[in-house]
């Protein structure tokens, strides 16, 4: 599949929610906020991609 915008809001939903899970005890232990930043880099790079 080729990158799309369309991809970048799925991959911002996913920050979200990986951060969202972060802040929730059961979850602190399991690195959600580490993942949420590695989505969050592999989307600036596709957005500026995309934007060339």
């Amino acid at each position: 599949p080729q990158p799309s915008l369309d991809r970048t809001c799925t991959a911002a939903a996913a920050i979200g929610l990986l951060s969202e899970l972060h802040v929730l005890p059961e979850f602190r232990s399991h690195g959600f906020d580490k993942q949420a930043e590695v989505v969050e880099d592999a989307l600036v790079v596709l957005l500026e991609a995309l934007n060339k």
